[in-house]
């Protein structure tokens, strides 16, 4: 857990230093408007995929240690690992609606 917390820090740390390059130097300006929308499509995806997987990892080895003690709670387990991967399936569907602002 405290992994997960490092990291979520050092991302945070490094788009507060994008964006105080951005305030300062005004790069902003030149960068197309297209070059914006991939970057953030790529930052979606990239911590969509971070937080699935984190959820996944946790919420699998839980649902295995469940399962050995219950068997008959498998439904449940797995019910809750689909919700995580919605998670991270919607972040796509919203990737590719901001993708095709820049084709079209």
């Amino acid at each position: 857990m405290k992994k997960s917390k490092f990291v979520i820090l050092s991302f945070l740390s490094v788009f507060l230093l994008i964006q105080r390059a951005v305030a300062e130097n005004e790069i902003i300006h030149t960068i197309p408007e297209n070059g914006l929308i991939a970057i953030g499509v790529g930052v979606l995806l990239g911590l969509a995929g971070l937080g699935a997987a984190l959820g996944m990892g946790m919420a699998s080895s839980a649902a295995c240690g469940a399962i050995a003690e219950k068997p008959e709670i498998y439904g449940r387990t797995m019910l809750f690992i689909v919700f995580i991967e919605a998670i991270a399936i919607y972040a796509f569907v919203i990737a590719l609606m901001m993708a095709t602002t820049i084709i079209g």
